[in-house]
């Protein structure tokens, strides 16, 4: 076996993800240093809920956009994979709290078995 002959470790390595730092001069530069060109604005707006999608969830860039994995079959994070609800501020009952679930369907090994 080659974990053997290699003396390979079987573990799981811890792997960093984004610090808030990290999100905070990435989302400066995006917003106020960038001088990228869109040809739609939306899309600058996309790219900056992608960049937050990933830092929240620390999903890679492929269970968000289309991959070169599974390139040409359009599949990628779609509307239906998010859900958006109102609910009640438990501790200010006259606010409103809005929360959103991600369905990740495309994630690197677990592919269409995503959970909110």
């Amino acid at each position: 076996m080659l974990r053997v002959e290699y003396d390979l470790s079987e573990t799981a390595q811890v792997k960093p993800t984004m610090s808030v730092d990290d999100l905070l001069q990435l989302l400066h530069h995006h917003w106020a240093l960038c001088a990228s060109y869109y040809p739609v604005e939306r899309q600058r707006v996309q790219h900056a809920l992608l960049i937050l999608l990933m830092a929240y969830t620390s999903a890679r860039p492929g269970a968000l956009v289309e991959g070169s994995g599974y390139y040409n079959t359009n599949d990628c994070l779609k509307y239906k994979d998010i859900e958006i609800f109102k609910v009640r501020d438990p501790e200010c009952p006259s606010r409103n709290i809005l929360i959103m679930t991600v369905t990740l369907r495309i994630m690197k090994g677990k592919r269409d078995k995503g959970s909110p």
